[in-house]
């Protein structure tokens, strides 16, 4: 049978690298309702910006001082990844890689990353199952075809292409983080046949099915600068990208940089060397291709339906980190309350890239998740 982790608010309790469901009720719920974050998101945003610099230096110094629990780890290295392009709906060129034997698992990166963010999953599952990665459209090795928002649908698009060639015939989980969640959603609503047929699971990671101004921490103040603000800055990095690229490399790598990945992304655990690869993924992806994927992602106005993952049963996994400023824990909560066949994992003191920051435990559940899922058959375990 599919778990279910219910009623749906829960955190996940970590004692000797072991996991405890453990409820919390209203009153003396972890992880509250975020509602009037919003102005407080943007006072710390002002803030912030009024820091003395010998503060933002003295922070970042704390942060390169510290033990580092994964020193000598080389996120970005290969692991003897099979890389090829290939071609999706629109002629787009997507880089895809693939490592490993066994039931096809297809790893979907969020915003501004690359294949590399699934380093820890691909070390230590490769033994186990076929990981298939890529990189979406406009980051890193993948092209931005035609100078246009990258749309859900799209993106969506890629991945049924991806899918297509590398599980023609099933069956297939597909994991995704953030914004890879968000088109795994899109191709669920889009080609519900596959659920059950085809995919046979879903994990969604740290992700959301609504807008961005429904997600993020400070969402309500978005609603009112995204057009006055946001979409242009968007729209200067797209049509004036050599001079976007230098200002970003000369941001990437600076304490306040590094400051502003730990306080606004991660828990309080999170390692130097996994902070600082943040820098490495971000100066990978172009600023044209993440801001064309920023303009799709803020304009998109309307939920992406549960409905299809619903009716089909399968199982799901969601996952978020208890500290996520980007996508709240309290959408993940609603997703869960919403898919009946779903188990829910709010991580204690974790941020945007909880499965990074606590990767063993991820894999764990990640693992036993995906061998129930290729187990899962629509007469049984549905």
């Amino acid at each position: 049978m599919s778990r279910v982790v219910s009623p749906a608010r829960m955190r996940v309790v970590m004692r000797n690298d072991r996991i405890r469901i453990k409820q919390t009720f209203p009153g003396n719920d972890t992880v509250r309702n975020h509602a009037g974050h919003g102005a407080r998101w943007v006072v710390g945003l002002g803030a912030a910006a009024m820091t003395p610099p010998v503060i933002i230096s003295t922070l970042a110094a704390r942060l390169r001082n510290r033990p580092d629990t994964d020193a000598g780890e080389i996120l970005s290295e290969n692991l003897g990844e099979k890389g090829r392009y290939i071609e999706s709906f629109d002629g787009a060129r997507i880089y895809t890689e693939e490592l490993g034997r066994g039931p096809t698992v297809v790893l979907v990166h969020g915003w501004f990353c690359n294949t590399d963010m699934w380093h820890f999953q691909k070390k230590e599952l490769a033994g186990r199952y076929r990981l298939v990665c890529f990189d979406q459209r406009g980051h890193r090795r993948s092209e931005c075809p035609d100078g246009k928002p990258f749309t859900l649908e799209a993106m969506a698009g890629d991945l049924r292409k991806v899918v297509d060639t590398y599980a023609s015939d099933g069956p297939v989980v597909l994991v995704g983080h953030s914004m890879g969640g968000m088109s795994i959603l899109k191709y669920a609503e889009m080609y519900p046949d596959e659920l059950g047929s085809r995919v046979r699971g879903i994990a969604l990671v740290d992700t959301s099915d609504s807008p961005m101004d429904d997600t993020l921490l400070g969402g309500t103040a978005l609603r009112y600068i995204r057009r006055p603000l946001v979409e242009p800055i968007f729209r200067f990095a797209v049509e004036h990208a050599g001079a976007a690229e230098r200002m970003k490399q000369a941001v990437i790598g600076t304490s306040p940089f590094l400051v502003a990945t730990r306080y606004l992304g991660y828990g309080s655990g999170a390692s130097l060397t996994q902070l600082q690869y943040i820098s490495e993924m971000v100066e990978k992806t172009s600023m044209k291709g993440a801001s064309l994927a920023g303009l799709g992602l803020f304009g998109y106005d309307r939920p992406t339906s549960l409905d299809p993952v619903r009716r089909s049963g399968i199982p799901v996994l969601i996952w978020v980190g208890e500290k996520d400023k980007l996508t709240r824990p309290k959408v993940s909560m609603r997703m869960h309350a919403e898919l009946p066949a779903s188990e829910l994992h709010v991580v204690p003191d974790t941020g945007h890239p909880s499965c990074m920051e606590v990767y063993r435990t991820f894999n764990r559940v990640l693992r036993e998740f995906a061998d129930r899922s290729f187990e899962w058959n629509s007469e049984g375990d549905g």
